[in-house]
């Protein structure tokens, strides 16, 4: 479960952080689950902040593709390319085109830590460690 706030409001997602989630994001809602009515005292009250970092976007679109560039405020800057697809057995062909914009634009393609992740061994190595293991 994660509680954060997204562009001044609350978002909670239940689940896994990868794969299939359930996201709420009704104030309200969210206050039900944590069965309270006044969930600003039970944030302040019952929650610690474990990781607190701001991301300027730049969000740019060329054809079907869209390109999100995001700078997070602890060094961290990835760039993610994607193509939206209706069925599942166009994926694979939707990666090689992603590969191939890449490519025609000098993109670096490999493998980066998300956000988390990278957040934690930047500025929490403590908690990295712990998580994931010595670097």
């Amino acid at each position: 479960m994660r509680l954060r706030s997204r562009n001044g409001s609350l978002e909670l997602k239940i689940g896994r952080s990868s794969g299939a989630s359930e996201e709420v994001e009704i104030k309200e809602k969210i206050g039900k689950y944590f069965k309270t009515n006044n969930l600003e005292k039970f944030i302040r009250d019952n929650l610690i902040i474990i990781i607190d970092y701001s991301i300027h976007s730049r969000r740019y679109k060329n054809g079907d593709f869209k390109i999100d560039i995001d700078e997070m405020n602890f060094g961290y800057t990835m760039t993610e390319i994607e193509l939206l697809v209706e069925k599942e057995e166009e994926i694979q062909e939707a990666g090689r085109k992603i590969d191939n914009f890449a490519k025609q634009y000098n993109f670096e393609i490999k493998d980066i830590n998300p956000k988390r992740k990278e957040y934690f061994r930047k500025v929490k190595p403590d908690v990295y460690n712990e998580l994931y293991g010595k670097r």
